[in-house]
């Protein structure tokens, strides 16, 4: 079976293109897409295709080729499973060529929170990244990754998600690696996500459960009272 998807897109430039998703085989999936989107030189197009196959239950393997002005062939390795998830990815590219990988933890006792810690090195850059991720209500996501590498430095990155909309907010600390800029990008920001977690998102959460059960509760009670008047 084959889905097209067109999409556009404007604010940073415009974007106008398309998707076609295919299911190949029952462990094969295919993508391919067609976008234009404008640059300093006029409107240029962006050519993607993307095959990926599960290789077991936990493991998959993709291939992505992208033509264009970023051009690059990239390969990635994701292993999956309730409480982990490790991806390898390589990519050669006109512009940068690298190796990255990703450890992602999921608490068990608590699946909305996961740390996040990947590693990057590639002809231009070099970079590591570790956060921590936490799912605040049912569609909002609120995440926090400090990130040291060359040339950029050390940023902190804060990053809210609400459903379809995403808010990032990128920090910059020191153009080089100071411990004092390690020491704000990483101690102070764990700090301040852990005293909210305890003292504003978890009392936030409980209170929107306990109104939850409460209008459930009384919409239950209303609906045995109606029955009863019926009967």
């Amino acid at each position: 079976t084959a889905l097209p998807i067109l999409n556009g897109s404007s604010g940073e430039g415009f974007r106008f293109g398309g998707q076609l998703f295919a299911n190949v085989t029952r462990h094969i999936h295919a993508s391919a897409g067609l976008s234009l989107f404008n640059t300093v030189y006029g409107l240029s197009p962006l050519f993607t295709a993307n095959v990926s196959r599960r290789l077991d239950d936990n493991l998959t393997g993709q291939l992505t080729l992208r033509t264009g002005i970023q051009s690059s062939l990239r390969s990635a390795l994701i292993r999956e499973t309730p409480s982990h998830r490790v991806a390898f990815v390589f990519q050669l590219g006109l512009q940068q060529s690298f190796i990255q990988a990703t450890y992602v933890y999921r608490f068990r006792d608590d699946d909305s929170t996961n740390v996040v810690v990947s590693g990057k090195v590639g002809t231009m850059s070099m970079q590591i990244n570790c956060g921590v991720e936490k799912q605040i209500t049912k569609i909002s996501r609120l995440g926090m990754t400090m990130s040291v590498g060359i040339p950029d430095g050390v940023v902190l990155k804060l990053k809210l998600t609400r459903a379809s909309q995403e808010l990032r907010i990128p920090i910059h600390l020191s153009n080089e690696i100071l411990p004092d800029a390690l020491l704000y990008g990483s101690v102070v920001p764990v700090a301040v996500f852990w005293l909210a977690k305890y003292f504003i998102i978890d009392p936030f959460v409980k209170r929107k459960s306990e109104q939850d059960r409460v209008e459930r509760q009384q919409a239950a009670a209303g609906e045995a009272e109606r029955l009863r008047a019926e009967a």
